[in-house]
């Protein structure tokens, strides 16, 4: 009796064949097949592989007597509807599933988690909807999840970075809707390799807790043999994939997260400074905080993150100078901090001297040096932080001023005070003048009042 099939990358073409009831093992990935798929009931089956075809119906509710089912990836497909409300409550042993690029919608089931058992979850790019699933506090295995490109919105809850997903290795919600600020709990995550958390609407400040985001320590001990297995993509044949951009291009990776260490935070509103806890990461290979509203300076511990091989700080409001320290890192081979309010020379040497191109700082009018065009002069000034020679001669015309017009006043008040106490005939003419002047003006301001009480009758006799 058949049990195990693989058809796998081939040319195959049509439906979905008729399967035999005690079939364990389906793996028809990378075909042509199409239409629905099989709504009769598989009780023994434990691996199905339909990713990478053109199935065009919903997730059958008959997954959900499949008892023994540990492995499940139907991405790739035109899969449409919502997720069967069963999914994961009967299986005890599912471990993966891997759903990204359909066309889905609804939320996620709050049975997928029930057994507690599921190591990966992947629903990248579909039509997902509602607030980060609560459901998922009850998946303490999880070590990848991937719910970008959906339409997930509200916060991000803290619970994510305390005991509930310790074990997590991959956090990607990039596009989507998220709001709020970045709980510091999710940067202390133990193993964490890789956050995504791009193109939502994130606000606040980057939380300190960033430079915890450490996997210096991360001991690989305590991880079972099936998620050793799947890091280094050896899983009954199953590759888990993620979508990451990386040194500004979107790229598909595939079995080697154990050498890709990235934080992408870009396409959002946060603001604030950069925190210098970012230069105890030094172990990460890839840092975009790029099209935010962050300020202050680069940084100069940057220096610090001797892995670092992707940096992109375009499109903020950052100030100062560039750090000498950016050109000891000896990985760096992409370089973007356009379009910021970046000021003084460019540092040379080492490995910037390998980045030659301009565009990496167009956009910072203040900058010189190679390899812009712009000279850098003994008169340039750092905008907005050095005091150049017509800054401080600008601060000294200003405080002459002030002198001018104090001294002024008081050699006025002295002069006049001063005749006043010495000079008996000048103190008599003075209150004299004041005297007289006070008589003309109490006089011509009686004949107008009583010019207009005059004025006033006439009227109210006309009336009457």
């Amino acid at each position: 009796m058949l049990q195990m099939l693989n058809l796998s990358t081939n040319q195959f073409e049509g439906p979905l064949p008729s399967l035999p009831p005690a079939i364990m093992s389906l793996d028809l990935s990378n075909n042509f097949f199409e239409g629905p798929l099989s709504t009769s009931s598989l009780p023994e089956l434990s691996f199905l592989i339909l990713s990478n075809n053109s199935f065009d119906s919903t997730v059958p509710h008959s997954l959900c007597k499949s008892f023994d089912l540990m492995l499940l990836d139907l991405s790739r497909n035109n899969l449409s509807g919502e997720l069967p409300r069963c999914l994961g409550r009967s299986q005890e042993r599912l471990f993966l599933v891997d759903l990204m690029n359909n066309n889905l919608s609804g939320g996620v089931p709050d049975s997928v988690c029930y057994q507690e058992s599921l190591s990966l979850l992947n629903l990248d790019n579909n039509n997902l909807s509602g607030e980060f699933p609560s459901s998922l506090q009850r998946c303490k295995e999880l070590v990848f999840l991937d719910l970008g490109q959906n339409k997930f919105s509200g916060a991000i809850p803290t619970w994510i970075g305390e005991k509930s997903l310790s074990s997590l290795m991959l956090l990607s919600l990039h596009s989507n809707m998220f709001s709020g600020s970045i709980p510091p709990q999710v940067l202390q995550l133990g193993y964490l390799q890789v956050l995504d958390l791009s193109h939502n609407n994130l606000s606040g400040i980057i939380p300190r807790s960033i430079g915890n985001f450490s996997w210096t320590a991360l001991e690989r001990g305590g991880k079972t043999e099936d998620v050793e297995h799947l890091e280094q993509g050896r899983f009954y044949s199953f590759s888990a994939s993620f979508l990451l951009v990386i040194k500004g291009d979107q790229r598909l990776y595939s079995n080697i997260l154990d050498l890709l260490d990235s934080i992408d935070l870009s396409n959002n509103n946060l603001s604030g400074e950069i925190p210098d806890e970012i230069g105890d990461l030094w172990a990460l290979q890839n840092l975009n905080l790029s099209q935010n509203y962050l300020s202050g300076s680069i940084p100069d511990n940057v220096g610090k993150m001797k892995y670092l091989e992707s940096l992109d700080l375009r499109m903020n409001n950052l100030s100062g100078t560039i750090p000498q320290s950016l050109s000891a890192l000896t990985y760096l081979n992409h370089l973007n901090l356009s379009y910021n309010n970046l000021s003084g020379p460019i540092p040379t040497g080492n490995q910037l001297q390998t980045l030659p191109d301009p565009s990496i700082y167009i956009g910072n009018p203040y900058l010189c040096g190679p390899p812009i065009t712009k000279n850098c002069s003994t008169n340039e000034t750092i905008h907005g932080f050095s005091e150049g020679p017509t800054n401080t001669s600008n601060k000294f015309e200003r405080l002459s001023l002030y002198v001018s017009v104090i001294l002024g006043f008081i050699t006025g008040f002295w002069a006049v005070s001063g005749s006043l106490l010495i000079s008996k005939s000048f103190r008599y003419g003075y209150f004299t003048l004041i005297d007289t002047t006070y008589d003309k003006l109490y006089v011509a301001v009686a004949l107008a009042l009583a010019r207009l009480r005059r004025r006033c009758g006439k009227f109210e006799q006309s009336e009457s």
